[in-house]
C-alpha cells in the first residue's frame, strides 16, 4: 500500500496570501486559539485533494445583505488558489486548484496536467 504526505500547504490570492511551514516526517499537530485558522488550514487541505468546501464556494451577493463569512476575505479574493506540495511513494508532485473551480492541476517532474473533479 503507498503513502501520501503532505509536505506544504499554500494559498495564494490577490489580496490574501498563506503558506505554511514545511512539515516534518511524523505527526503535525496543529495547535491554535479560535478563530486562529485552524479550520481554514484543514479546508485548504481538503479542497486541494478535490473536496467541496460549502464556505470557499463564491456565490452572488446581494447588495443589501450583509455577510459576515469568516470566509469573505477568501471568497471575495481574485485569482485565489490552494496550492499542496505532496509526496506519493516519496515522489513529490504538486496539485494546485483556484478557488471556484472543479480542477485539480497535477504537476510532476515539471510536466502539469489539468484534471477534472468528477462527482456524482
Amino acid at each position: 500500500m503507498g503513502n501520501l504526505i503532505i509536505k506544504k500547504v499554500k494559498y495564494s490570492g490577490e489580496k490574501y496570501t498563506f503558506e505554511s511551514p514545511e512539515f516534518s516526517k511524523g505527526i503535525n499537530i496543529i495547535v491554535g486559539d479560535n478563530g486562529s485558522g485552524k479550520s481554514t488550514f484543514s479546508y485548504f487541505i481538503e479542497f486541494g485533494l478535490g473536496g467541496s468546501i460549502e464556505p470557499f464556494k463564491k456565490i452572488k451577493k446581494d447588495k443589501n445583505k450583509i455577510n459576515n463569512s469568516k470566509y469573505e476575505q477568501i471568497k471575495d479574493d481574485v485569482n485565489n488558489y490552494v496550492q499542496l506540495d505532496i509526496l506519493i511513494d516519496n515522489k513529490p508532485y504538486s496539485l494546485k486548484r483556484f478557488i471556484g473551480t472543479s480542477d485539480i492541476f497535477f504537476e510532476e517532474n515539471g510536466i502539469v496536467e489539468k484534471l477534472p473533479i468528477n462527482r456524482n
